[in-house]
């Protein structure tokens, strides 16, 4: 599948634990399966940016296609 918009990392803090899996439910009832990635094969691709120092495998990956669906992302990513 190839998707138009740029996808959105969803990375709860690891390091803190602050992380309910009911963040997936919402995602994936907002935007479809297809289009909320949580499998850890699809995710290593956006587990590092410019460097390779930095990394962190992010819990899902999300492509939101309208600003109101972005609007709804950061919405949920702000309550969790």
């Amino acid at each position: 599948t190839i998707w138009s918009a740029r996808p959105f990392i969803c990375a709860a803090s690891i390091k803190t634990g602050n992380y309910s899996p009911r963040i997936m439910d919402e995602l994936i009832a907002l935007l479809g399966a297809e289009r909320v990635l949580t499998a850890p094969e699809d995710l290593i691709p956006y587990s590092f940016g410019g460097t390779a120092a930095l990394r962190q495998r992010p819990r899902c990956v999300v492509f939101p296609r309208t600003t109101d669906e972005v609007a709804a992302v950061l919405r949920i990513a702000c309550r969790w």
